[in-house]
């Protein structure tokens, strides 16, 4: 499966506005699926009310490398995909975000 990631405005917007969504403690779950085959674009958004520029930058990682091992075990349909990060984020334990995340995923197997 090849993964892209979504970094433009345009992209971002036209996601958000005709997407399904997906809540979680942790974070929101934006997700169009694709007519392409075997392609997979993520992208990541992190606010200010996370916390300062570190903490962000931190939960951007914590993300990228539980989606990077997920969609290695997993396959997915086709799809757009933006990760939302809420506050709850930071003080969460790794294997409980990555369990809240292939649950919010189940529906794009």
């Amino acid at each position: 499966m090849n993964l892209e990631r979504i970094v433009k405005t345009k992209d971002y917007s036209r996601i958000s506005k005709n997407s399904r969504k997906l809540h979680s403690r942790s974070f929101l779950i934006l997700y169009n699926l694709l007519m392409e085959d075997d392609l997979l674009k993520v992208g990541f958004t992190v606010s200010k009310r996370v916390g300062n520029a570190v903490k962000r930058n931190y939960c951007k990682r914590l993300i990228r490398v539980i989606t990077k091992e997920i969609i290695k075990e997993n396959k997915f349909k086709p799809a757009e995909i933006i990760i939302i990060a809420r506050p709850n984020l930071i003080k969460e334990k790794y294997i409980n975000l990555k369990n809240e995340f292939v649950k919010g995923l189940e529906n794009l197997r």
